[in-house]
């Protein structure tokens, strides 16, 4: 892996599990250090997901997305709703909110 910020190249890598562990455990101090990139990492997963549901993973991606992604909390959930999204087309394109910081519920008053 290269000096500063990982690329998305990596970051598959690390999702996949095929990353080495030092270098693993240096992208996970970056999740920490770097609320940006944590979510950069999810949107990465989230892509990942979907090209998952979409069948355009192939041979040892798609084995490793079964044992490391399925396995893992929250797996069930993220596959749901990238099938939801993927059956219906205009939904296409459309950019989910990744965390609280860039989406607020309106709050209710009673």
């Amino acid at each position: 892996m290269s000096a500063g910020r990982p690329a998305e190249k990596e970051m598959i890598a690390y999702l996949l599990g095929e990353l080495p562990e030092a270098e693993s455990l240096r992208l996970e101090q970056s999740c920490v250090d770097d609320d940006d990139f944590f979510e950069e990492l999810l949107a990465v997963e989230s892509e990942l997901t979907d090209e998952y549901v979409q069948g355009q993973l192939k041979g040892g991606a798609r084995e490793a997305f079964e044992k490391r992604m399925l396995s893992s909390p929250g797996a069930d959930r993220a596959i749901a709703l990238s099938r939801l999204i993927t059956r219906r087309g205009p939904w296409r394109g459309w950019v989910l909110p990744v965390s609280s910081r860039h989406f607020r519920w309106p709050r209710r008053r009673f």
